[in-house]
């Protein structure tokens, strides 16, 4: 009988789950957000003394606006849509080192509201950012030694 109600307490959440996820898609349809994709999978290897361990990391939505790529994250309740609640920061800063996306959403779909997240972390540079800033260097330089010699 305990297996049966615990069984049934995890298919009511999965499906509270499944609504919200539909809900929420609709909610940033309706802001001007453009869903590229739902579910996605990403592949993380952490080395564990030199050893290789490939776990997967999946968000729940990936969307767009005017340009700039979210990762938004669908929660339902009231503790989990909480950014002090340890265990969504905790996903969330997750979602923002895998991805790096140009913003998080949280999505708290019991009252429909989108709360943008953000982290005080300085995103490292991108080889073609460190490329461009070689390039400008060498510019800069080559003015410097222009006005020199002139």
């Amino acid at each position: 009988m305990k297996k049966w109600f615990n069984r049934r307490i995890i298919i009511k959440r999965i499906e509270k789950a499944k609504r919200g996820e539909k809900d929420a898609i609709k909610l940033l349809k309706a802001q001007g957000f453009k869903i590229l994709n739902v579910q996605e999978r990403k592949p993380l290897t952490t080395y564990i003394n030199g050893k290789p361990y490939t776990n997967y990391v999946q968000v729940d939505i990936i969307a767009e606006k005017r340009k700039k790529k979210y990762i938004a994250e669908v929660k339902t309740g009231t503790r989990a849509v909480q950014t002090t609640n340890p265990n969504t920061r905790r996903q969330l800063l997750e979602y923002y080192l895998v991805y790096k996306p140009e913003g998080i959403l949280l999505l708290d779909m019991s009252n429909k509201k989108i709360n943008e997240v953000h982290f005080d972390i300085i995103k490292p540079f991108n080889k073609a950012t460190i490329e461009m800033i070689k390039i400008l260097i060498v510019f800069i330089a080559g003015l410097i030694a222009g006005a020199i010699i002139g």
